[in-house]
């Protein structure tokens, strides 16, 4: 078994040590259940911009007639912007598929990576399979009599969403959990928090403004009329944020994720903290935000 990396932040030389251990392997046939948001489109390959990396994730799969795996694979594969777009929309997430693909089930970042060599198509001839979508399409619930129902999201993330109303706006709440017992563990620090959700609010906008407003002010300009430059105060900065999304896990640690008002041009604004010692870190996100999930800090 390969030594199993730290992880790495150069896409490249990831990519690199990918390709090598794809170099010697045998062309394999896969099927497999499609991730429910379908394939993606990732980094660019090359300087000239002529070569992306296509993305497709399969939650479960198998080899030939080889045992299924529910672990997730990921394959990659090198194309141009046109063959990209042909891919994206012939694939659809929550779908059985047949593909061929060099696959390595331990590889060097610790999870399944294959080299996708060919997508063969559509495939319902698998009867374990199609039980198994069926299963994962079946909605999972819970109820609490305060936060009423809380819907099972097993991508992205594993997490238990609800909603809860604040005045005239809806919060999103997520419980950053696999199981029932552990979402109502995180469920208790919402609750917690929800008593004095105003102050809590405040004292994490007070902090986003306190680390953040240099960097408005010095790379994300306001303008005038006459399209000059202002500055902005900490009090105005925390005035246009607005609380969306409230995520928790079982240990208590909080994230507040705001709509920043315009202040990073739609930019998504989150506050981590916890409950013992208030809010800790602020970062900007990225223009989209899915359950309270980004793995990608812009700037932090």
């Amino acid at each position: 078994m390969p030594k199993k990396l730290k992880p790495l932040t150069d896409y490249h030389k990831i990519r690199r040590l990918l390709k090598n251990e794809f170099e010697n392997g045998p062309v394999v046939d896969v099927i497999g259940i499609v991730h429910k948001d379908g394939a993606r489109e990732g980094f660019r390959i090359t300087e000239d911009e002529r070569l992306w990396t296509f993305i497709l994730d399969l939650v479960c799969w198998r080899i030939g007639a080889g045992p299924l795996r529910n672990r997730e694979l990921r394959m990659t594969q090198e194309v141009t912007e046109k063959k990209m777009g042909q891919l994206l929309r012939a694939i659809k997430g929550d779908t059985v598929i047949r593909v061929k693909a060099r696959v390595v089930e331990e590889s060097i970042v610790g999870s399944p990576h294959a080299a996708l060599v060919k997508i063969v198509g559509p495939d319902e001839s698998d009867v374990e399979l199609n039980v198994r979508l069926a299963e994962l399409l079946q909605p999972v619930t819970f109820d609490d009599d305060e936060f009423g129902t809380f819907v099972f999201d097993r991508i992205p993330g594993l997490s238990w969403n609800g909603t809860r109303r604040r005045k005239s706006k809806s919060i999103q709440l997520c419980l950053n959990a696999s199981k029932i017992p552990q979402a109502r563990k995180a469920l208790e620090c919402i609750r917690l928090l929800w008593k004095d959700l105003k102050q809590w609010d405040q004292r994490f906008q007070a902090f986003a403004a306190e680390k953040l407003l240099k960097l408005k002010n010095d790379s994300w300009y306001d303008h005038d009329v006459n399209e000059w430059p202002i500055d902005i105060t900490s009090r105005q900065f925390a005035s246009r944020m607005t609380l969306e999304c409230v995520a928790v896990k079982p240990n208590g640690s909080v994230d507040f994720l705001y709509d920043d008002g315009e202040l990073f041009l739609g930019q998504v604004i989150q506050v981590t903290g916890n409950l013992k010692k208030g809010p800790t870190k602020a970062c900007i996100r990225g223009p989209r935000y899915s359950n309270g999930v980004r793995k990608i800090d812009i700037y932090c």
